[in-house]
């Protein structure tokens, strides 16, 4: 496989990778292109693996199907230090993600409630800075702009499409025969 994602191993009362928090959810994520990277570097920038599919079209030369959300990080292969404002995307279920910059976590759940981290100064991810009101709900704002707006469609129990995909407290989502969730 590409990556495995870290898992918990006591931290925050958790032991297993079924969350949204730093541990659970980083990947290590390494591209070696010949004549785009060079050997050794690193970048520290947030990037996601949806960015996988477009960046491999624009690598071969392929146009990016318009359903495609995730960003071309060719720029960041070229120059691990280039300008960039892009931010990551990770979901766990049905309607629960995390949106992360450079800085901060920002969590939203299916049923509303939050959680953003400053990783400057809480890295471990320990105190919730979400209902501290003033330049975090500005914050909360700016990183609620990249949730996903083209999740998966909530099914109810009596509606049919092939295979079954996902279920999460009676919530069905299921593939159907054009691809579509």
């Amino acid at each position: 496989g590409l990556c495995h994602p870290l898992i918990h191993l006591g931290e925050k009362r958790h032991y297993k990778k079924g969350t949204l928090w730093e541990e659970a959810s980083e990947v290590p994520f390494i591209w070696v292109v010949p004549g785009v990277t060079s050997p050794g570097s690193v970048c520290r920038r947030a990037v996601d693996l949806m960015s996988i599919y477009p960046t491999l079209c624009d690598l071969a030369g392929l146009d990016v199907p318009s359903h495609v959300e995730g960003a071309n990080i060719r720029r960041l292969l070229e120059n691990p230090d280039a300008t960039w404002d892009g931010k990551a995307v990770s979901t766990m279920g049905y309607e629960n993600h995390a949106v992360i910059d450079e800085r901060y976590r920002y969590i939203r759940y299916q049923d509303g409630s939050e959680e953003l981290y400053d990783h400057s100064k809480d890295p471990y991810e320990h105190t919730n800075r979400a209902d501290w009101g003033g330049r975090y709900n500005t914050i909360k704002e700016e990183l609620s702009a990249w949730l996903p707006k083209n999740g998966m469609r909530k099914w109810e129990k009596d509606q049919t499409c092939t295979d079954s995909y996902y279920a999460d407290n009676d919530a069905f989502v299921k593939r159907c025969d054009d691809g579509s969730f």
